[in-house]
Parts: structure tokens; C-alpha cells; sequence
């Protein structure tokens, strides 16, 4: 969500004033591991504390759609074929169906509705 809101604002030249560059800034510094670094961006951009943004938590108990899913995924994980070399395959080769979807800890609610959608499919 945030970095779709970042591209937006550099999309409008937003980036280009003092103030866009700090909506920028505040929303890197929510943005997963950011708030380890919000001392260093204070320390050039003082007025960030009026600008600090929260993090949305979700807080959902399913996935809304699977439409939804669909672009999660796009967003935020990749399918991909993995072809290796075996040698108990007839052909000499293997090959592997890979799912990846990645989010931060904090998020792991929503990783574990994830995994119940694929699991109940």
C-alpha cells in the first residue's frame, strides 16, 4: 500500500518539494524495518515527526476473494517452475511447482489465512 502511495507522489512531481519528499519519507519509515532508521531521517528532515504514519494492521480473519489473492500475489510473491538435475528421475531431471508469498513477522496472522486458502482448496 505504501509504496503504490510513494509511486503516486513521485508520479506527481510530489518528490520534487520539501513536503512531498517528507510524505515520502514518512511512509518509508513505516514501511517494515523503516523505523529502525527514523533517528537518521529526523536527523536531516526535523519536521518528520508530524508526518510519521502508522502502519495498517490487518487484522482479517479470511481472505476476502480469491480475485483479491490474485493480486496480492502479483504484488507480493511469485510462481515459478524449478528444473534440477536428479538422479532417480528417468529423464535425468526434476522438476518442482514453487509459491512463494513474502511479508514481515508482524504479518504472520495474515500469512497463516494464506496458507488455510491453499490448504482447503
Amino acid at each position: 500500500m505504501f509504496v503504490c502511495l510513494i509511486v503516486h507522489k513521485v508520479f506527481l512531481k510530489e518528490h520534487l518539494t520539501l513536503t512531498g519528499l517528507e510524505a515520502i519519507i514518512s511512509k518509508k519509515i513505516a514501511m517494515n524495518l523503516g523505523h529502525l532508521q527514523e533517528e537518521k531521517f529526523k536527523a536531516v528532515f526535523p519536521n518528520i515527526n508530524n508526518l510519521k504514519t502508522e502502519r495498517p494492521l490487518i487484522n482479517t480473519m479470511e481472505i476476502p476473494h480469491p480475485q483479491w489473492m490474485a493480486r496480492f500475489v502479483s504484488a507480493e510473491g511469485c510462481f515459478f517452475v524449478k528444473i534440477a538435475k536428479s538422479n532417480t528421475a528417468k529423464l535425468g531431471v526434476r522438476t518442482e511447482l514453487v509459491f512463494i508469498v513474502t511479508q514481515h513477522i508482524r504479518d504472520s496472522l495474515l500469512l497463516f489465512f494464506i496458507y488455510k486458502l491453499f490448504w482447503l482448496w
